[in-house]
């Protein structure tokens, strides 16, 4: 109420998340604006994203990307990841494939671990990009080693399928390991394939 954006955007999350008081988005939403029409970074992506997805506010994909260039104007690594998510897609925006990698390419630089698995994915799949298995995997490996599980069930797969690296089934069985221990059902799919039929490790039934 003294109106610190802080406060406010953490007020927001609380209400958001539904901890310590019941779960609304409408509520959680006026929140974040509150804190966003303070230029409070972290509270731009947030709003940004409900307009996204529209929870607590109408779907608008054009008022998603004016928040999220407000927050990649402050360095927000999830405004840019998200406003590139839009280019990519063309969401709230003409579809700019050139600009979401250079988008991407800025969060990456800031560490964040989701836009290095979004734009490796831009590489191994040539989406807007010349295909390059190699730079994906430099991109999984390093969001694996921050990490993220996404990254380290997709770093498995190109060790099992050699996709931009030597296929080695013990390292794939590695990253699998680790994703499927934070619950990633296709990493405990592949770990229980391989496992089961002693590849990369012991038979382990």
């Amino acid at each position: 109420n003294r109106g610190l954006p802080a406060a406010q955007y953490g007020m927001g999350h609380t209400i958001f998340f539904g901890h310590y008081f019941s779960q609304n988005d409408e509520v959680a939403a006026q929140w974040y604006r509150k804190a966003a029409d303070q230029g409070y970074a972290k509270a731009l992506s947030q709003l940004g994203w409900c307009y996204e997805s529209g929870r607590g506010v109408e779907q608008d994909f054009e008022q998603a990307v004016t928040w999220f260039r407000q927050a990649d104007a402050l360095g927000d690594e999830v405004g840019t990841m998200n406003l590139a998510v839009c280019y990519r897609d063309g969401k709230g925006v003409e579809k700019d494939i050139p600009r979401a990698v250079e988008l991407f390419g800025k969060a990456v630089e800031q560490n964040f671990a989701p836009a290095m698995v979004r734009l490796g994915y831009l590489y191994e799949f040539g989406n807007g990009v010349p295909q390059n298995y190699a730079r994906a995997v430099e991109l999984y490996r390093q969001a694996a080693e921050e990490g993220d599980v996404v990254a380290q069930s997709v770093l498995g797969s190109s060790y099992q399928f050699g996709k931009g690296v030597d296929k080695n089934f013990h390292n794939a069985n590695h990253w699998f390991r680790k994703a499927a221990d934070a619950g990633d059902a296709a990493a405990q799919v592949y770990l229980g394939v391989n496992l089961n039929n002693g590849w990369g490790a012991d038979v382990d039934l």
